[in-house]
């Protein structure tokens, strides 16, 4: 299947791409909040984005807002940090957007890291489940019809 969703690595896309993506069948992207866009000879542009912004190609913006990355050590407590996070943006009745790494997941080089980041998981979703009983899991692109559909 072709791909409605595009996601930049690092976020660091130009908006110059995006009629190319169009063009490829892309109706929706993961954006920044706050992006810098390079402009040339080292300026830069800031652009301030959200879910369910659209660009003037009708393209729909989605922005990640909570974040889950159970194998860093920034945190102690991942599962709570991130449920704090889901909460947030329930209460502002937005959708929670999450973004997590793969790296969280893998177990090739240490099959603990694997273990710990799936346990996590796992245990993040049974808390969302306890505390939102009708909370919606879903991709990024079902996110996208489910915006746009409401919007027209």
């Amino acid at each position: 299947y072709r791909s409605t969703h595009f996601n930049a690595p690092g976020g660091k896309e130009h908006p110059l791409i995006h009629q190319y993506l169009k063009e490829g069948g892309i109706k929706y992207i993961d954006t920044a909040l706050i992006k810098k866009e390079h402009q040339g000879l080292g300026k830069y542009k800031t652009t301030l984005n959200y879910t369910g912004k659209h660009n003037n190609l009708g393209q729909l913006y989605m922005v990640r807002n909570v974040v889950f990355e159970p194998t860093d050590h920034e945190h102690n407590d991942w599962v709570g940090y991130t449920l704090e996070q889901v909460a947030t943006a329930f209460r502002w009745n937005k959708p929670a957007v999450i973004s997590s790494h793969r790296v969280n997941f893998c177990g090739h080089i240490d099959a603990a890291n694997r273990r710990k980041g799936i346990d996590a998981l796992q245990l993040l979703l049974k808390k969302m489940i306890a505390r939102w009983p009708d909370i919606e899991f879903m991709a990024a692109n079902e996110l996208g019809e489910s915006i746009d559909k409401e919007t027209k």
